[in-house]
């Protein structure tokens, strides 16, 4: 399978570089929920934890795939021009867009991709903070919606719907009694310690060093 990066250019306006996740690349990986298939295309997102610091990027990985016959096409814009973003806050309201997410909103050069039949197009949002008010600790959730052209009319677009992520925020007051180990069945039973510092974790969550 051809793996392409759609280039996100407000994102590298800002300096950020925030590559595929693996989770979200292999057809038999079931690591994440993945989106439903609409016109035989789907998206699906994810993110790196479950738990992010106030002050820590939350970095949305997404994969457009394309299981139809026809080859269909995709806007490359700046996130806010290429997805709709349903981001609700703790309260259920919808999170309201940071300056910086006001400023990428308009975007710099859009034009059309192309995505075959069984290919697919890997993409990210470094920082969903960056674009979204996420200061207030709690759990959010996360829904991305975008618009394919499936047909050479100009005409004829579908809305695909993703998965729902959900991430949570943590202020000062949890993130000094040490990190937030995401939850893994091979994590569980181990012994507490006093200093948590050299925890390393795989890109599953896995405990790799304790």
């Amino acid at each position: 399978m051809n793996m392409y990066r759609l280039t996100l250019v407000a994102a590298m306006t800002l300096g950020l570089v925030c590559f595929a996740h693996s989770d979200l690349k292999g057809e038999g990986d079931v690591a994440i929920e993945r989106g439903a298939l609409m016109q035989g295309c789907r998206i699906s997102i994810g993110t790196d934890r479950e738990a992010f610091h106030i002050s820590q990027p939350v970095c949305v990985r997404l994969l457009l795939e394309n299981r139809g016959e026809h080859p269909v096409r995709v806007l490359v814009a700046s996130p806010l021009e290429a997805y709709q973003l349903d981001v609700r806050t703790p309260t259920g309201n919808a999170a309201a867009l940071t300056p910086s997410g006001a400023r990428n909103a308009e975007s710099i050069s859009t034009h059309l991709q192309v995505v075959a039949p069984g290919e697919s197009i890997s993409d990210s949002i470094p920082d969903l903070s960056r674009l979204f008010e996420m200061t207030l600790p709690g759990e959010y959730t996360i829904t991305v919606r975008c618009n394919v052209l499936v047909a050479d009319d100009g005409h004829t677009w579908t809305e695909i719907k993703s998965n729902t992520v959900k991430v949570r925020i943590h202020g000062d007051d949890v993130f000094e009694k040490g990190p937030i180990i995401p939850s893994h069945p091979e994590n569980d039973g181990l012994p507490a310690k006093d200093d948590d510092s050299n925890i390393q974790l795989d890109e599953h969550g896995r405990i790799i060093a304790f």
